[in-house]
């Protein structure tokens, strides 16, 4: 199943969901593999580019946010072109979305940081997947601000 290896948690300042310790052990032996390619890069952008892109999701998983928009943006930098490109860009976004759950966050600032990271997805990769959701993300939050500007 697709929720396999995660469990719920509550109370306050807990995830709302967290990996078991299976779940989080694969995770990191996928990101040892993952960060080895990008290391020793070979002539294949693909395989770095994948490489790049599963890293920084499975930083995600782990809620190590910072490691997984560093490889989103390295990606991004070095092959805008990627395949994986776009769900690089996207992640980036979901990275401000979910470090707005934390109590203590500035969530303003998280949320024009998201909101950027939209636009720049609506931009660069208008074809994809993710830009129709992206474009009325953005839409509702102007139009939420529209009485507060």
């Amino acid at each position: 199943a697709a929720s396999e290896g995660v469990t719920t948690s509550s109370g306050s300042g807990a995830s709302r969901r967290s990996l078991s310790a299976q779940a989080k052990a694969d995770h990191l032996k996928a990101i040892e593999k993952w960060e080895y390619i990008v290391s020793h890069p070979s002539e294949d952008s693909g395989i770095v580019g994948v490489a790049y892109y599963n890293a920084a999701a499975a930083y995600f998983r782990l809620e190590q946010y910072e490691s997984a928009i560093q490889r989103c943006t390295q990606l991004l930098e070095r092959l805008p072109e990627h395949e994986d490109a776009w769900r690089a860009q996207f992640l980036i976004a979901k990275v401000y979305k979910r470090q707005m759950d934390n109590p203590a966050a500035d969530t303003a600032a998280l949320q024009l940081s998201m909101q950027q990271a939209l636009e720049r997805l609506v931009q660069r990769y208008p074809t994809c997947p993710a830009a129709p959701g992206a474009l009325r993300s953005l839409q509702a939050s102007s139009n939420s601000e529209g009485g507060r500007k």
